[in-house]
């Protein structure tokens, strides 16, 4: 889904913030995860794995040839790693 005008990493924490509402394990093994791409500038072709957070929302961000790719979900970014570097394998084999 593209929303123009709006500001991509916002959508993703609002819905990995609404996947769980309500949720009695308090969203173990029950979130939702995002994955957003998009096409990098010649300066940003290539970029190593970086963690993020913001409250409950944690991320993962990378660039791989050309291609940036983010996986946010309502856990901590290092319970999201072992998730990222699978989404990565299977992007680099496509």
């Amino acid at each position: 889904m593209h929303r123009t005008g709006s500001d991509p990493s916002r959508f993703a924490r609002q819905t990995a913030r609404s996947s769980c509402n309500g949720s009695p394990t308090g969203c173990i093994g029950r979130s939702r995860l995002v994955v957003l791409t998009r096409p990098m500038s010649s300066a940003d072709q290539n970029a190593p794995m970086t963690s993020q957070s913001q409250g409950d929302v944690g991320g993962i961000a990378w660039a791989d040839d050309g291609v940036g790719y983010s996986l946010v979900g309502h856990a901590a970014p290092e319970s999201l790693r072992p998730i990222a570097n699978e989404v990565r394998k299977q992007a680099r084999a496509i």
